[in-house]
C-alpha cells in the first residue's frame, strides 16, 4: 500500500544457542573468544549480520571468535543473569578471550528500574540488589519490588507526569 512505511528491512540470523550468527569462514577455528553482551547497539538492530559491532570486531581481528548474546532492550542486569544461570561453556568453545560490554547512559535506568524504564517496559526484567553488602538476584522487579512497583504502575497513569517529563528518581544518586 502507498501509505506503508518500512522501518528495516533486514533480516536477523540466530545460531541454535538464539545468539546473533555471523557468516565468517572458519569461526570455529579461531583461537579466542570475545563475548559481547548489551542492548540493541550490540545486537545490531536494524542492521544486518555483516553490519554488526561483534561482525566488524571479529574482521579486524582473526584470532577472535564473536558471541553476540545482546538483545535489544536488555539492561546490565541480563548479562549478570545470563553468566550466572546458563553455563556458556556449552556455547562457547575456546578457552581464553574477552567479555565486552556495550554500555550507553540509560542502562543505569534499566538496572535500578527508575519509573519511566519500568512503566515503558522493564518490570519484569531482572532485579538484583544488595543484601548484606552482597548482590543478589530477587526476581524481577514487578514480584519482588511491590510497593515501588505499585506506586509507579499508579504514577505512570498521570498525564501530569508525562507531560513534565518527571521520573523517579529525578536523577542517579552514587548509590545506583
Amino acid at each position: 500500500p502507498k501509505d506503508t512505511l518500512v522501518v528495516f528491512d533486514v533480516i536477523y540470523t540466530l545460531d541454535k544457542h538464539g545468539c546473533r550468527a555471523m557468516n565468517i569462514p572458519g569461526l570455529e577455528k579461531r583461537s579466542r573468544y570475545a563475548a559481547f553482551f548489551g542492548c540493541s547497539f550490540t545486537f545490531g538492530l536494524g542492521l544486518n549480520d555483516d553490519q554488526t559491532y561483534p561482525y566488524f570486531f571479529a574482521m579486524a581481528d582473526s584470532s577472535f571468535c564473536p558471541y553476540n548474546f545482546a538483545l535489544s532492550g536488555y539492561g546490565p542486569q541480563h548479562t549478570l543473569a545470563l553468566l550466572q544461570y546458563n553455563n556458556l561453556k556449552e556455547i562457547v568453545i575456546q578457552d581464553s578471550g574477552v567479555g565486552i560490554y556495550l554500555y550507553i547512559g540509560d542502562h543505569v535506568a534499566r538496572a535500578i528500574g527508575d519509573m519511566h524504564s519500568y512503566s515503558s517496559w522493564v518490570s519484569q526484567f531482572p532485579y538484583y540488589d544488595y543484601k548484606n553488602d552482597t548482590l543478589h538476584h530477587f526476581g524481577n522487579f514487578k514480584q519482588n519490588r511491590k510497593l515501588v512497583s505499585g506506586f509507579y504502575e499508579l504514577m505512570s497513569e498521570s498525564n501530569f507526569l508525562e507531560y513534565f517529563q518527571i521520573n523517579i528518581p529525578p536523577a542517579v544518586m552514587p548509590a545506583h
